[in-house]
This record gives structure tokens, C-alpha cells and sequence, in this order.
């Protein structure tokens, strides 16, 4: 459908982007998230993705947001072209409910397994937005930059 082909437009042209970043700017470091879902099948299953990420060696990990202290799983996939990134965000992946093994991630936070989990700027039945799932935590922008500021 229609929004089917705008994100095959968008992802384009952002490749496109990252293309004339990483050829003439030597060191340039990204990150990109995009959510993961129960079907895995997310951005960068999509064939183009999957060529970029093969063509420059880039790095994907899963992580989900109860690691970084808010009160919903989130699971979300960070795309990057530093291995010393994917290496610290690694650890960052809960399991619980829903995930590869029952326990809990020693950082969790804590979630209720019963949240439904909105996409981005949605709001529930009374028009509330769920904040947690609308936003990337803090605590992981400022993982990022940390190692990035290293690099």
C-alpha cells in the first residue's frame, strides 16, 4: 500500500544519506533505532537494509527498554556502524515475558507482561500517551554517547 512505498522511499534515501556520510566523512558514527516486533519483521529485514548492513560490516542488537529503568519491555533494534556501541549495548536485552528465557534482566526495571505496548505518539482508549513507549530512554541515548565520545 501507500505507506508501504513511503517507507521504501524513506529507507532510500536515508541509505542514500548514510552512503555520502560514511564515503566522505572518515569516522562518522550513526545509530539508528527502529522497534522490533513479534513477527521479526522489522526495518532492516527489508532487502536494501540488509545489503547496506552487509556491504559495510554495520552492527544490529536488540535491546529493550526495561534495561535502561522504564516500566515497559520495549523490545528495539539499534542499528550501528561501531562495534564498541553494539558491544555496550548488548547486555541491554530482557528476556522476561516474552523474551528467550524467563528471567528477568538484573537491570529490569520491572514491567507488567499484560501492558500492550503502543506504537510511538499513539494514545489508549482515553486519549492518554503512553510516554515510556514514545521516547528512547535517556539512560540509553547517554550509553550511546558515552562510548561514542570515546571513539
Amino acid at each position: 500500500g501507500p505507506d508501504a512505498c513511503q517507507s521504501n522511499n524513506l529507507a532510500f534515501f536515508l541509505i542514500g544519506v548514510l552512503e555520502e556520510f560514511l564515503s566522505c566523512r572518515p569516522g562518522f558514527l550513526f545509530c539508528i533505532e527502529n522497534p522490533s516486533s513479534a513477527k521479526d519483521v522489522h526495518m532492516f529485514t527489508l532487502p536494501c537494509w540488509r545489503a547496506f548492513i552487509l556491504k559495510h560490516g554495520l552492527h544490529l542488537t536488540e535491546v529493550t527498554y526495561c534495561t535502561f529503568k522504564l516500566k515497559v519491555r520495549k523490545p528495539t533494534y539499534i542499528l550501528t556502524n561501531s562495534k564498541e556501541i553494539a558491544r555496550a549495548l548488548k547486555p541491554h536485552y530482557c528476556g522476561a515475558n516474552g523474551g528467550n528465557h524467563r528471567e528477568p534482566h538484573k537491570d529490569c526495571a520491572g514491567h507488567d507482561p499484560k501492558k500492550r505496548i503502543r506504537r510511538a505518539g499513539t494514545s489508549d482508549e482515553s486519549g492518554q500517551r503512553d510516554g515510556d513507549t514514545a521516547e528512547l530512554p535517556e539512560a540509553l541515548a547517554a550509553l550511546v554517547a558515552s562510548v561514542a565520545s570515546r571513539a
